[in-house]
């Protein structure tokens, strides 16, 4: 129940954790449209990261209480978030500082 009740929250959250990630993290930099990506990639991460635990956890036959598989489900949602939100935020401002270096060698050229 404590899940259903915070996963709008987990917006704000993944938010904050994004505005913190991208503007400590050098190599990352903080933009509207870097935390936009940031929280796509938080969102599918958090999902994918959690579905991928509790497949783990049904494969080896672990089954914790309701209690601590709602602990487990948002510690997976935060590493999930915090991974695939700047996994994805790095892949685009890698990709558009490779496009900014192209366009600054043709006009070299």
């Amino acid at each position: 129940m404590l899940v259903i009740v915070l996963f709008p929250l987990l917006f704000i959250i993944f938010a904050i954790m994004g505005w913190l990630l991208l503007a400590r993290v050098p190599g990352l930099e903080f933009t509207k449209w870097n935390l936009f990506v940031f929280m796509i990639g938080a969102i599918v991460g958090a999902w994918v990261f959690s579905v991928f635990l509790v497949l783990v956890l049904v494969a080896l036959k672990i089954n914790p209480p309701i209690q601590d598989m709602n602990s487990i489900v948002l510690v997976a949602w935060f590493v999930g978030g915090a991974s695939g939100g700047t996994a994805l935020a790095w892949v685009k401002i890698r990709y558009q500082r490779e496009v900014a270096s192209r366009e600054k060698r043709r006009t070299k050229e």
